[in-house]
């Protein structure tokens, strides 16, 4: 059983009454909560064991919650009691500054049924309306009339009328607490106090004096007056002040000397003593050093000046002996003595005798005394002095040197000077840059010298087989500051081959690797591919490559079924002539005989056959007709003639065969009306009409022949196609043609002539003697047979003449007989290398010409192609200078980044012209590249062809910079431009200014912002930024244009209170003391943060007036109207007021120093501003104090960021109190 009853708790109570112990075991209490409490779940105790016991749960009742107080329109609370919103809670509610409570209570208390009473209420503080004082007036700024209450903050100036002053302030302010912040200001007419001067007395004086009137006074002896003689009265005092100040001199300044006793100032009767330095005396040659104070200043002015002759200090010299001894009593001279010196070991005097005199004049010693250093010179190690007679030289003078030979003067030109420190600079000869006698491959030095000096030149050779790289055997190297210049060099050398070569001179017996030599064969040989010339290149090995090789021309022995040949060898050389022969009964289609050229044998082999077939009647040919006219059928072999008729020309041979069964080609007949030359141009013919140079075709003429000649028959023939018709043909007068063997002669017509040997004829008529039978003619003209003798032995004829490959075709007549020539030109894109005209000589021709392809000149460049790589080297040559290519060079071609090649990659050299080269295709681009803040004009593609544009354009608030187009090129975009940001960041932030407009992040070129000053602050230069170019433009200033207070001046003070700061155009009036007078006005104004001029007490100084008196501030000691020179007095500020200044004033020669201040602060703690992470923006301190009304601001110290639920960061004294921003770990 529990003996006591439930227990008591401070929040709960029973539901029932419990006053009956005991209670047995197992009995339950149930509590409920007190008022103003509230509980959750049940409190129930059990009695168990004797002793009561909670259930769990172990709860109990809890503070009954308020809610939230409710905030006062300007004005804020604080939770002064409990730490909730709960019961038994307590908030106390303040006004804002300038507003006061209505309400009775400044609190609520959080009681059981809720908040008690109503949430207090502020409203603005308001001062009672002011009267103007007698005399003067009220200045009210704003629209409040007078006679109205005044809100908080609301300022009201007083000014008196003319000939009065005001006493006490000049403003007064409405404070926080609804009450003026000073008594109201009197009006007091305006009357001086005769003046006490100290050291000073006043002519003709008056007890009082009125405003305007003035006094004039006079100063004791020793005294002068400050400013002027008189003074007038002012609102503000004297002025200006009248005061005699002792007459005092300054301290003197004196060049080269010096003087005692130093003091600061010097009273009229002081006396100083000058001292001047050595060789300098007192410039008033009186006998004294001294000089006195005056009102006049100095007397004698004290000075310093140079001594004529003192004793002269000689540097590295000496006076003769007694002067050196007895100087004291010898110096300073009088002008015209005179004194011996000489100078120490090592130094010579400027004429270089050892004693030297020097006279004493009006400008000093003359000379003046001077020791030179002595420069000795002996031996220069590799060289020697230039001057050798000269081995002492005096300081200044000028040493010459020179340097053995493989030295050089280390110095321009090899001079130094004499100095005060010997020879500078030092003499140096410093050895040369020499070269070796130096060993080097495969050749070697033709001096025997083991060194060469520089610039030096040195001849080398090349051993056997090498040469230098000029290809010469001799080579010749210059020894420079960094050594042999070229390098020596032998490299192996290629001698000339046993060839006739083509693109050097005959007489280059050595070449160079990489010199490429074209060379020709010699006649009946050939290089391996055939051709008559061949090219080889000089290899690092001294080896040409490929080898020169001129090959033996051969023919294969021919071959002649049922058919013979001869003569027979097993091979045949160059220019062999076979000929043919059938067996009986067949017969021979083809040449009778063959020659063996460089291309085989020509013409072609004939054929045997047992039955060649017959021919036709032979081709007619247009304008011309067959000799002797034609029969239906024609034998193999049998031939004809064509003759053209009178007006035209015969082309081609005008014989045609039949060969088995076809004509070999006809000729042609043309009328290509070509002029013709003068008749008497053909031998033996004269013209027997005017003659010319140049006939037309169809124009005739009639001519004859010489005399002697035989013939005096005139003829007349006809211009045809550029021959004449009948051709003219006159006998030589005296011929000396011989006649052929195979001819026989004809006499009459007919009959047969014997011949004689020795006789010669004009014209004859003969028959061949193994051919055709009919009768020719033939006349000697300038020796030889015209036309042709046609009979020729079958043994001295050549084979048809050879048709060159690569050669115009040759129109193929019958019997070549000894003599023939045949002449060569080659097809276009060909050359002729050898002869260009072959003779038949003994039944064979001479070796023909060859026709090779053209070189070709260097191709023009691919222009997107690398320089090409050429496959054979031997086929590029040089020749006559230029470079060529033979036939057969080949290029190969790659491609440059950015572009693909067309066509074939490789061009050849064919027929003096290269293949087709490949042409250039400019590569697409792929997409553009992407530029930050831009957009672009036109369309987004994924491939783009070479030349296309795209334009870019920068976002707003970006400038772009480099071209704005890009260009596809080459498969690559030209470079982009970028877009520089040229918009602004937070607009910059001024000291005690705030921003007006609207404030942005960031702010686009020409955006301005406005800003203002706080209250007191000038704006200085404009009121707004601009941003340009991503910078802004400079940021004007607020100047601080309140006052400090007024400052203290000597014989007086300011009137009234003393207040802290001033506002501009607020004025302080000053007022003399008891015996001084003012000049200058007794009012001061504030402007532009400086005090107009200060007036003037006058008046015998020393001690001071009455103590200046501050505002909210008071002196520890009772006030006094005069205080002695040095007094002492300390000031105080009450409670939450802090005092700004020395608390300490002295009275110093009549004046106050300046009191301190006492400011309604808050201080911005170090403490304070670490808590909540920030810092001051403005100020750099420790501390800082603010008035009331003030605005501080704040910032976030580094690493630190605003906090969102931060209060301003630009923060308002308020009476004291700062309510300070947060920030938060960034």
């Amino acid at each position: 059983a529990c003996k006591e009853p439930p227990p008591r708790r401070v929040k709960e109570v029973p539901t029932e009454r419990w006053d009956n112990p005991p209670y047995p075991h197992g009995t339950q209490v149930t509590y409920r909560c007190r008022p103003g409490y509230i509980k959750l779940g049940r409190i129930v105790f059990e009695c168990a064991e004797g002793a009561w016991k909670q259930h769990l749960p172990v709860t109990e009742c809890r503070n009954k919650p308020c809610g939230h107080p409710g905030d006062t329109e300007f004005g804020s609370f604080e939770l002064t009691s409990g730490s909730e919103f709960v019961f038994g809670a307590r908030v106390e509610y303040r006004c804002n500054d300038g507003y006061r409570m209505l309400s009775q209570r400044n609190y609520r208390e959080c009681q059981a049924d809720g908040w008690s009473n109503d949430i207090p209420h502020c409203e603005v503080a308001k001062c009672l309306p002011v009267q103007a004082p007698e005399n003067g007036r009220i200045i009210t700024t704003g629209a409040f009339e007078l006679g109205q209450e005044y809100s908080f903050g609301q300022v009201v100036n007083f000014e008196c009328s003319a000939k009065y002053r005001l006493v006490g302030s000049k403003e007064i302010i409405c404070s926080s607490d609804g009450k003026w912040s000073s008594h109201l200001p009197r009006c007091q007419e305006i009357i001086c106090d005769l003046p006490e001067i100290l050291h000073g007395y006043v002519r003709s004086p008056k007890e009082s004096y009125k405003e305007s009137e003035q006094l004039q006074f006079a100063c004791d002896e020793g005294y002068r007056y400050g400013e002027r003689a008189d003074a007038q009265c002012t609102a503000s005092g004297w002025n200006p002040t009248p005061y005699c100040t002792e007459i005092v001199c300054s301290p003197p300044r004196i060049p080269n000397g010096n003087f005692r006793p130093q003091e600061d100032n010097y009273i009229v009767g002081d006396v100083i003593t000058i001292e001047c330095d050595p060789g300098y005396h007192f410039k008033t040659l009186t006998g004294k050093t001294t000089s006195e104070c005056t009102k006049n200043g100095w007397v004698p002015d004290p000075g310093c000046v140079q001594k004529p002759c003192d004793y002269p200090a000689i540097e590295n010299g000496k006076l003769s002996g007694t002067l050196e001894y007895y100087k004291n009593y010898y110096f300073p001279m009088r002008p015209g003595q005179h004194a011996d010196y000489h100078c120490n070991t090592g130094y010579s005097t400027p004429t270089g005798q050892y004693w030297v005199r020097i006279a004493c004049s009006e400008r000093g010693w003359s000379p003046a005394p001077k020791c030179l250093k002595n420069c000795h010179v002996r031996r220069l190690e590799n060289g020697y002095y230039s001057d050798n007679h000269e081995n002492v030289y005096k300081e200044g003078e000028k040493v010459r040197y020179r340097c053995n030979d493989d030295y050089y003067a280390e110095h321009e030109d090899g001079e130094v000077t004499c100095t005060k420190d010997g020879l500078s600079p030092p003499p140096r000869c410093i050895r040369k840059k020499k070269c070796q006698n130096i060993n080097f491959d495969d050749g070697y030095f033709t001096s025997r010298k083991k060194t060469f000096h520089l610039q030096e030149k040195v001849t080398y050779s090349c051993h056997t087989g090498f040469v230098t790289p000029e290809g010469q055997g001799t080579g010749v190297i210059q020894c420079q500051m960094d050594g042999w210049t070229p390098p020596p060099k032998c490299i192996k050398s290629c001698k000339a081959p046993h060839v006739d070569i083509l693109n050097y001179h005959a007489n280059k017996t050595m070449f160079v690797p990489e010199d490429t030599i074209e060379y020709a064969c010699s006649e009946g040989y050939q290089t391996a591919d055939n051709m008559p010339t061949g090219t080889t290149r000089c290899g690092i090995n001294g080896e040409w490559s490929p080898a020169p090789q001129c090959l033996a021309i051969e023919c294969e022995m021919p071959t002649l079924p049922s058919g013979d040949f001869y003569p027979k060898k097993g091979k045949y050389r160059n220019g062999d002539v076979v000929k043919f022969t059938c067996t009986n009964k067949y017969v021979r289609v083809g040449p009778a005989s063959t020659q063996c050229y460089y291309f085989g044998w020509f013409p072609s082999l004939p054929v045997c056959k047992v039955n060649a077939r017959r021919c036709g009647p032979p081709p007619e040919v247009t304008n011309g007709s067959i000799a002797g006219g034609s029969v239906k059928q024609y034998q193999h072999g049998d031939r004809k003639q064509y003759e053209c008729n009178i007006e035209f020309k015969l082309v081609g041979s005008k014989e045609i065969e039949c060969v088995d069964g076809q004509w070999s080609s006809s000729p042609s007949c043309i009328e290509d009306k070509m002029p013709c030359g003068s008749p008497s141009s053909i031998p033996n013919v004269v013209l027997h009409q005017e003659d010319q140079t140049q006939f037309l075709h169809g124009d005739e003429v009639i001519c004859g022949c010489k005399p002697g000649s035989g013939n005096s028959k005139e003829m007349k023939v006809r211009c045809l196609n550029g021959e004449w018709k009948p051709l003219p043909l006159c006998a030589d007068p005296s011929p000396q043609c011989v006649l052929p063997s195979n001819v026989e002669l004809v006499h009459n017509g007919h009959l047969p002539k014997p011949r004689k040997e020795t006789e010669f004829h004009g014209v004859i008529h003969y028959i061949c003697s193994s051919a055709d039978r009919s009768i020719k003619q033939a006349t000697c003209v300038s020796g030889k047979w015209s036309p042709e003798i046609e009979c020729t032995a079958e043994e001295s004829t050549c084979p048809p003449p050879p048709q060159v490959p690569g050669a115009q075709q040759i129109t193929v007549g019958r019997n070549y007989k000894n003599g023939s020539k045949i002449a060569f030109s080659c097809l276009k894109s060909f050359q002729l290398v050898g002869v260009n005209e072959i003779t038949c000589t003994e039944g064979k021709w001479e070796s023909p010409p060859h026709c090779v392809e053209r070189p070709c000149l260097p191709p023009q460049p691919v222009e997107c192609a690398d320089v090409p790589s050429l496959e054979n080297q031997n086929l590029k040559i040089k020749k006559e200078g230029k470079t060529v290519y033979l036939s057969g060079a080949r290029f190969k071609y790659v491609s440059r980044s950015g572009y693909e090649l067309k066509g074939p990659l490789e061009i050849t050299c064919s027929m003096g012209n290269w293949t087709s080269a490949p042409t250039c295709s400019e590569m697409p681009c792929g997409s553009i590249p992407k530029v930050a803040n831009t957009q672009i004009e036109g369309r987004n593609k994924d491939i783009y062809e070479p030349g296309e544009t795209v334009r870019y354009q920068c976002d707003a608030g970006f400038l772009i910079v480099g071209p704005p187009e890009i260009i596809c090129r080459e498969g690559n975009w030209t470079a982009p431009p970028f877009c520089e940001d040229v918009s602004c960041g937070a607009a910059p932030e001024i000291p005690n200014a705030y921003i007006t407009s609207t404030q942005q992040h960031r702010y686009l070129p020409g955006a301005r912002v406005q800003y203002e000053c706080e209250n007191n602050f000038q704006m200085m230069g404009g009121n707004y930024v601009s941003c340009r170019n991503g910078e802004w433009s400079q940021a004007p200033t607020c100047r601080d244009v309140t006052c400090e207070p007024p400052p203290e001046i000597a014989g007086g003070k300011v009137q009234g209170v003393k207040k802290s700061r001033y506002l501009p155009g607020e004025s302080a009036r000053y007022q003399c003391w008891r015996g001084f007078t003012m000049s200058g006005a007794s009012a001061v104004a504030c402007q532009n943060g400086t005090w107009t001029e200060l007036p003037k007490c006058k008046g015998k100084g020393g001690k001071c007036g009455p103590p200046p008196v501050i505002e909210n501030g008071e002196l520890l000691s009772f006030p006094m109207q005069e205080y002695a020179q040095g007094t002492t007095l300390e000031y105080k500020c009450p409670s939450l007021y802090v005092l700004e200044g020395s608390r300490y004033i002295t009275c110093t020669d009549g004046q106050w120093t300046s009191p301190p201040v006492c400011l309604v602060a808050c201080t911005a703690s170090e403490e304070d501003m670490d808590i909540n992470n920030i810092e001051l923006k403005w100020i750099v301190g420790r501390k800082l104090y603010s008035r009331s009304g003030d605005f501080i601001e704040f910032r976030c110290k580094r690493g630190y960021l605003k906090d969102p639920a931060s209060s301003p960061f630009r923060v308002q004294c308020m009476e004291g109190t700062l309510e300070y921003p947060r920030c938060k770990p960034g």
